[in-house]
């Protein structure tokens, strides 16, 4: 449970650093499930505190998208890291 909930424990400082300004430097990959999340409201937090905002939607999986749908995931993820440069 403890890792689970490491997930959540820099959101307070995540918050301040938005709207401090902060902005990302780096592409930012948004993913979700298919039947997740609505993709909106995920990508409109991203473009707050990145210029660089990708996504896509995970076929057949819902928020837990990386159980759901493994394989998908980890091409996806391939990609993303394979096809954007190093800054």
């Amino acid at each position: 449970m403890r890792g689970g909930f490491e997930h959540y424990a820099t959101l307070v400082e995540d918050g301040q650093r938005a709207r401090a300004g902060d902005r990302l430097a780096m592409p930012v990959l948004v993913l979700n499930g298919e039947h997740g999340l609505p993709q909106s409201v995920l990508l409109d937090g991203a473009r707050v505190i990145a210029d660089d905002v990708r996504a896509d939607i995970v076929p057949d999986a819902a928020h837990t998208f990386a159980a759901d749908n493994p394989a998908w995931t980890a091409d996806r993820l391939t990609r993303f890291f394979s096809t954007t440069p190093a800054a």
